[in-house]
């Protein structure tokens, strides 16, 4: 099901004058955010990205582990403890699991590039 984020904007254009000419106020846009009751803060330590026949970025966030396997095969002996595991099921145990996806456009791709750039010059900075 999907739901509606409700959004509303308001742009102060009172007393601006054209481009190029001195203002006597400056423009104002008042954004007023309400939070979908689906968000949620999501953990990702890789991307997967791809451009659209129609040039726009999809940015896939993934959670990058091992599988937990099916199966774990030891070697058993006389000692209490196990050895490092000798066969395990399945074989190839590396995963990406798709968290959620993102769909911009180039110029939206470049702005928000341009804000984590900042953001992680700040706290390396820090």
């Amino acid at each position: 099901m999907v739901e509606t984020i409700e959004f509303e904007l308001t742009i102060n254009l009172k007393n601006s004058r054209i481009s190029g000419m001195e203002e006597k106020n400056p423009q104002t846009i008042d954004y007023y955010y309400k939070v979908d009751p689906t968000y949620r803060i999501i953990a990702a330590n890789s991307i997967l990205t791809t451009v659209t026949p129609d040039s726009q970025i999809k940015i896939d966030f993934c959670i990058e582990s091992l599988i937990i396997p099916d199966r774990l095969t030891f070697v058993t002996g006389d000692s209490t403890t196990l050895a490092a595991p000798i066969d395990t099921e399945p074989k190839h145990r590396m995963q990406r699991y798709v968290q959620a996806g993102v769909l911009l456009t180039v110029d939206q791709a470049e702005i928000i590039a341009g804000l984590i750039q900042q953001l992680t010059a700040q706290v390396r900075a820090a």
